[in-house]
Order: C-alpha cells, then structure tokens, then sequence
C-alpha cells in the first residue's frame, strides 16, 4: 500500500469522508477506510502524510579502499570517496569535504591535499594527498576524516600508518623551521599573520645568506590564503625569494576559514659546497568568525530498551556570516521544554499550554536597564519561577540573538516577565514564546515522566565541521507529545558579541506506531476496538494524536467507522475513565459478514500534539 502522496489530496478525501459519514462496504478484496479530525490528516492508498519534521535526504558516506601503508616520503596517493542517498544509489549533489586530524595544530607534517573540499560525479569524488616530506620524523598513524556537507557527523577516516624505507634521499642535516608553533598556529578571517622561515644546520646555527639560492612558499589553497614578502612587493599564491635566508611571509586570508598548508622549497649550498633542496609543508589554520547563525534538523530516532527509552537525533549546524562552518569549537547549551505552565488567558492548544505562536506586535523582547518580555495577553500569572524557563522562536527576519532559552527573573505582571539575562539587541516584536519545564505528569495517571537533551558522548564542544549531534532522551510516554527543543552559545550580531539562540517545537516520535488487527469470522457483526501501540514496545500510544487508515479484508463486509480516541480533537482527560487514555480506533461491521476477514488499523503515523 503506498501512503505517500499529497497533501492537499488528504485534506480533500478527509472532507468527502466527513461528508459520506465513513460508510464502506467490501464486495471484493481489501479497501480502505480513511479517518481524519481536525488535528490528523487523512490517508489513503493515494495519499501522502510525511512524518514529523523529518529530513528526508539521507547521506551516506563511503571509502572503498580507508587505509593505506606510506613508505616512501612526498608519496602520492588518490583517495576515493563515494556517496550514496536512501535508495542506494549515487548521490552527486552538494561536496564532499576533509577533516584534517588534531596533529595539525602541534606543527607536525601530516601531508597535505590538493584542496579541501571536492564535487561529486556519479556519486565519486576524488581527493590528491601527499605524504610528508621527511616520512620518518614521526612515524605515528594520520588519520583524516571525509564527510558530506549535508551530514558533517557522519564521518569516515581514511588512516596512513607509516613505515618509511631505508636510505631515502632526504637531508638530515640541516631543518628548516618557522616561528609558528601550537600557541600561535591559527588566524582570524581578513587578516594578515607574519609567519618567519629559516634554515639551520644540526648544530642550531643558521646558514648564512650567500647560502641560500632560494625559498619558495606555496600555499596549497590559494582560495584561502595568498602570500607575500615583507621585504618586497613579491605577492601570490607562490613566491620565491633568492639569496635570504630568515625570510619573513606575510599571510593573507579572506572570508573563508580552513587549514592550509604552505610548502616550503629551500635550494641551498651545504657544507661540502654540494647543493642540496629541503622541502616542508608547515599549516595554518584560519579560524571562522563568531557565530551567527544556526539550525536543527532531525537525523533519525534509536531505541535504549534497556532503560525503557527512546534517543532522538538532531544535528546543529553553526556557521559565521560568511557560512563558513565554525571550527574555533565554542560550548553549546541545550535543554527541553517537555510540561508547558498553564496560561491565564485562554489559548488555541490541547490543554491550555503557555505556548503561543509568532504574532504581529505581540511578544515584545526590550533591551532596558532590567530587561522583560511582554505578551499583549494577561497568561503568565501561572508561571513557576524555580523549574520555568522562557523559550522564544519565530518572528520575522533571523533573530538568533533574541531565540533560545531565557531565565526568567520575576512576574512583573501576568503580562510582563523580567529576565536575568542580559539581552544587547534591538527591541524586537512578533516573537513566538513557550514557558513550562523539563518534566510532565502522565495525563491519566499523573506520574511524572521527564526527557532530556544532551551533546553525543556528553561533549559540549562544537566539532571544528561546524556541527554537533544533540540527543533527546525520553520516557516511552512522550511519544506524540510537542516538545520545545533550545541551545544557546555565544556569537556576535552585528559585530557585537551576544548569546544566540534557536528553538523549535518538536512532536516526539519514537520508532513508529501499530495499529490493531482484529479477525472475524462468517457472520460476524458488530463494534470493534483496535488500540494504537508504539512499535518496539510494549506501551500504548496514550493521549496523543495520529494519523490512520483502515483496511477490511473478506466478501461482501458493509462496515463504518465509528470514531476515535482523538474525539472531538481532545485528547485529554476527558476520556481517561473510558479507556485510560489509550488510542484507539471503533469499527463496527454492520450486518453479518458475508466471510470471513480481517480489520485492521495500518499506515498508523505520529500527530502533532498542537
């Protein structure tokens, strides 16, 4: 049965059902009857419902061949990567970019590429590496890392171990060095960095100028950084300065950040009067600018069933002004509304939530001496000042530095909150704004049930791609409940450093739902309860919306749909004492069945709370 088409065929096949009262009947094989209210769309073998917030591209990345033995110094090698989407099949849009390792950023030698990032043909893109210059100067392994720029967390590593040859042509008598070291390796984006390069012998001592025949400084990616020569108006992507030894290189960036390798060529005179050339790749990292924008986007959801939990996935991108992905590894903050406070004025959600979305001239954040969030409503008279955060999102334009989480400091009225952080933007209106906490008590029953979000492998840091994965952990009862995920960290708007922010309001997941099935026999007739499970559980699929079609197998079966535990659209505690707040769908088989079949409940997908 296909379930995906469009949307607006489920909205029209939703109202003719409504208009026909849901009657079916089978005279031949299976057929389905489609239900809808007003918070689910309707769905058919002719309709699409996606699933919550899902991002539907799938990325994968592989490397045929992820490890290769160097052993002979400036050896070169082709490194194939090659991409895939959901259907396994080439996947050619967007790059394909390299991750240098840690080992960069201490001075060592790890090869360099010849670029950065590549385009893809056929689902293939093809990078030059080349190991190196004195192979055995540290023999440990390099790994570097490949990934697509549509999923920077999945990564593969391509590892070198090294093992050099003996008796290689390479002068171990004399170094060549510079002034960067670990402390002062990197450099900020449109900025210059004097960089000193010179030649010793293995005594310590440097050479003398008549020495030198000459320095050649290359940079290996141009695009990110140009050359030139204190002393002279020499200036490009390759410069070559004759009889100097200690020649100063200004470097140059632009707007865009990475790590680029400056090769060093020296042709000199040692001391037998033979001449010898001495090459070295030294690296310089460009770092990105301040943060100023971020986003979320869903990456699929996993299942502890050890500890009766689901684990959501989202990925956090940050990036600066010029998109460059921020590698300078800022802290990230991060945390769920999961229970809303109650509003004091009257609201359009499920159960009064303090949760109200972007309105014009409404939701007023102001920058003033104590600064307050104001609603035109009278709704935070409920609000609790120990558990309760302020969330805000939406509004026109990207207004990063007004989103995230806010703490609040008191009510100064039930329309004014007055906040503890220190808010630098312009006063701004038309926020969207949320207040509850991370925990909330089972509709029926009461007991609590909480969520929580975290950094993968509870590292804070932002990787230097720019990206981290934040994981939403949640009791099994949650599913189908709207949540409001948020993080923070600190950027700049405007040139002017600041908290950003981002928020969103997500509907909890898990693995899926099942439907029920019920097998009658000939002659059958009469009402049927089919409940709604979450897949991979044991649980019921409690106070909370989905979407549903229903499928009768058999001859000559006249059948209706008799309504849902999404009655009226309340899902509530309205009808706790009628089924305990389980999903459910009634279906009622209105005169004997002519064989017997099959009901069943199928294409059972996950609502939104509100």
């Amino acid at each position: 049965m296909n379930i995906y088409k469009g949307f607006l065929s489920g909205i029209f096949l939703a109202l003719l059902l409504a208009l026909s009262g849901c009657q079916g009947n089978n005279s031949e094989s299976p057929t389905d009857q489609l239900v809808a209210d007003e918070n689910v769309m309707a769905i058919d073998n002719n309709t699409t419902l996606s699933p919550i917030d899902v991002n539907t591209t799938v990325v994968s990345v592989l490397l045929p061949v992820s490890s290769k033995t160097l052993t002979v110094s400036s050896e070169d090698v082709q490194i194939e990567v090659s991409v895939f989407d959901s259907e396994n099949l080439p996947y050619s849009e967007g790059f394909v970019k390299l991750k240098y390792p840690d080992d960069v950023l201490s001075g060592r030698d790890i090869g360099s590429f010849d670029k950065l990032s590549s385009t893809l043909a056929n689902g293939k893109a093809y990078f030059n590496y080349t190991a190196p210059i004195k192979l055995d100067a540290n023999t440990s392994d390099i790994s570097f890392g490949f990934y697509h720029d549509s999923t920077p967390t999945n990564m593969k590593a391509y590892t070198f171990s090294i093992v050099p040859e003996t008796n290689q042509t390479v002068s171990n008598n004399y170094v060549l060095y510079s002034s960067l070291n670990s402390e002062n390796v990197s450099m900020e984006l449109n900025s210059e960095k004097s960089v000193e390069f010179y030649l010793t012998d293995d005594n310590n001592i440097t050479l003398e100028n008549n020495a030198i025949t000459s320095m050649k400084f290359e940079s290996k990616n141009p695009a990110l950084l140009t050359l030139s020569d204190v002393l002279s108006d020499t200036n490009g992507s390759t410069i070559t300065i004759e009889g100097r030894n200690s020649v100063t290189v200004k470097a140059r960036s632009n707007t865009l950040s990475g790590i680029i390798p400056i090769k060093v060529t020296v042709i000199f005179t040692n001391s037998n009067g033979t001449k010898e050339t001495l090459e070295k790749v030294f690296n310089i990292v460009v770092l990105s600018g301040p943060p100023t924008a971020m986003s979320l986007s869903y990456a699929g959801t996993e299942q502890n069933a050890n500890y009766a939990k689901f684990i959501e996935n989202w990925v956090l991108t940050v990036t600066d002004k010029y998109n460059n992905p921020i590698n300078t590894t800022p802290a990230v903050a991060m945390g769920l509304i999961v229970g809303y406070a109650e509003s004091s004025a009257t609201t359009s959600n499920v159960a009064n939530y303090l949760y109200f979305n972007s309105v014009t001239s409404d939701g007023n954040l102001t920058n003033s001496a104590l600064d307050t969030f104001k609603s035109s409503k009278e709704v935070f008279e409920n609000v609790d000042l120990v558990n309760d955060k302020l969330v805000l999102f939406g509004g026109t334009g990207y207004l990063f530095d007004a989103y995230g989480k806010w703490d609040i400091n008191a009510i100064e009225s039930n329309t004014t909150l007055s906040l503890k952080d220190d808010y630098n933007g312009s006063d701004v209106s038309g926020l969207g704004f949320a207040v509850g906490h991370n925990f909330r008590n089972e509709t029926c029953s009461g007991s609590p049930v909480v969520a929580n979000v975290y950094a993968q492998n509870n590292n804070n840091i932002l990787e230097s791609t720019g990206s981290m994965i934040l994981q939403i952990e949640y009791d099994y009862y949650l599913v189908g409940k709207s949540v409001m995920l948020w993080t923070n960290i600190l950027g700049q708007t405007n040139n002017v450093e600041s908290k950003l922010g981002l928020a969103r309001k997500v509907t909890l997941r898990g693995t899926g739902l099942t439907g029920g099935i019920y097998a009658f026999s000939k002659g059958f007739s009469g009402p049927v309860r089919l409940d709604i499970t979450i897949s991979d559980t044991v649980e019921y699929y409690k106070n909370a919306n989905f979407g549903y079609a229903v499928e009768v197998t058999g001859n000559d079966i006249n059948w209706t749909v008799l309504g849902d535990s999404m009655r009226d659209g309340n899902i509530t505690a309205l009808f706790c004492d009628e089924n305990g707040g389980m999903g459910y769908v009634d279906v009622n088989i209105t005169s004997p069945a002519g064989t017997a079949g099959e009901i069943k409940i199928v294409n059972v997908l996950v609502g939104q709370e509100f």
